[in-house]
C-alpha cells in the first residue's frame, strides 16, 4: 500500500471536544468499503471528507475488542490512544479503498447524547486494494485527543 490518509471527521472532533463535559466513549467498531479510492485511478485515494458520518460503501463492520486499544497513561485525562484493527480475507474480500473508526457513548454527561449513541470517530482512504482469501488487512489508528 502507497498511502494511507487517516483524519478524525468533524463529529469526531466535536465529541472530543465534549470530553471536558463529562462525555466518555470508547473505540467499539471498525468498518471497511469499497470506496475511498478513484475507480479512474484506482491507484489514487480520495480526500477525507470531515464531515462524514458514515463509510462511502461499507461492506463490513466488527466489534473491536477493548484490548486493542492502547492508552498513553501519561496524556491523561484522554491525550492519546492506538487501536489496531486487523481483517482477514476470509472476512472480507474484493476491492477496498476505505476503513472507519467507530465509537460508542459510555456516558453522555452534559452533551445531551443518548447513552449508547454511535459515531463515525476517524476514517481513512486509501489505493485500492484487493483482498484475497489468504490476505490480511492490518491498521494502526493513532489518535490525539488534546492539542
Amino acid at each position: 500500500m502507497s498511502a494511507l490518509q487517516m483524519g478524525i471527521t468533524t463529529e469526531g472532533s466535536t465529541r472530543v471536544g465534549q470530553i471536558a463535559g463529562g462525555l466518555r466513549f470508547r473505540v467499539a467498531y471498525v468498518a471497511v468499503g469499497t470506496g475511498g479510492y478513484n475507480p479512474g485511478t484506482p491507484a489514487q485515494e480520495l480526500p477525507l471528507v470531515p464531515a462524514a458520518t458514515a463509510l462511502t460503501a461499507e461492506v463490513l463492520r466488527k466489534p473491536v475488542p477493548s484490548n486493542q486499544t492502547v492508552v498513553n497513561a501519561y496524556a491523561l485525562p484522554r491525550g492519546q490512544e492506538t487501536t489496531y484493527t486487523t481483517f482477514s480475507g476470509t472476512e472480507v474480500t474484493g476491492a477496498l479503498g476505505e476503513a472507519g473508526l467507530f465509537a460508542v457513548v459510555d456516558d453522555p454527561g452534559g452533551s445531551g447524547l443518548t447513552l449508547g449513541y454511535v459515531f463515525l470517530l476517524a476514517q481513512a482512504h486509501f489505493p485500492r486494494i484487493i483482498l484475497e482469501p489468504t490476505d490480511k488487512l492490518a491498521l494502526r489508528w493513532p489518535i490525539r485527543y488534546g492539542p
